[in-house]
């Protein structure tokens, strides 16, 4: 159910998260000091505060060792876009390095 209450008006997907529901289908995005990451499924894509784009397959690399963001293009457009979308309705937005 959406939280009426809150910026982008998006469901609130923690409780899910807390009763260990499958989301692992959706997208889920946070920032965290300038830096950014979106996970959904085996992947996760991730932005350093220097504008860095990182890839990861978290089922092949739980450790993320070996960022794939290079040799992946097309793989690393989808998540990136995503993020491009969605990052107006973040709540807190995120300061300027």
């Amino acid at each position: 159910m959406a939280d009426r209450g809150r910026r982008g008006g998006g469901p609130d997907r923690g409780a899910g998260l807390l009763r260990g529901e499958d989301l692992s289908e959706r997208y889920l995005f946070w920032r965290v000091r300038g830096n950014r990451e979106l996970r959904r499924g085996r992947w996760e894509y991730y932005r350093d505060a220097d504008g860095r784009d990182q890839l990861y397959d978290l089922v092949a690399d739980a450790r993320e060792q070996a960022d794939l963001a290079a040799g992946r293009p097309a793989l690393l457009a989808g998540p990136r876009s995503a993020w491009e979308r969605n990052d107006g309705a973040l709540l807190l937005p995120c300061p300027a390095a």
